[in-house]
């Protein structure tokens, strides 16, 4: 996906290796450090909160590892060896 922008519309959007049960957005990631079921964020009242689901590699925001984080604009999200940076606009 590298160069993308994806904008995130939906309340919950899973991040993972596999497409998931299609209730919510998603992004699929062709990346074998990725679990299936790596990461949601979850938007609420303008904001955006990451939670990492249990994933082997964990998730790092801004080179430190987390399991739930609200993300501000310009974070530096590491999933598996994908990277993306989170703007709010």
């Amino acid at each position: 996906m590298g160069g993308r922008t994806v904008v995130l519309e939906e309340r919950t959007t899973a991040i993972g290796s596999i497409a998931s049960d299609g209730s919510g957005g998603e992004i699929v990631l062709a990346d074998p450090a990725v679990s299936q079921e790596h990461v949601r964020i979850e938007r609420s009242a303008g904001s955006f909160t990451l939670r990492d689901m249990g994933s082997t590699n964990g998730t790092f925001v801004n080179g430190l590892k987390h399991q739930k984080l609200i993300l501000c604009g310009d974070d530096t999200i590491l999933i598996g060896n994908s990277e993306a940076v989170f703007r709010i606009h």
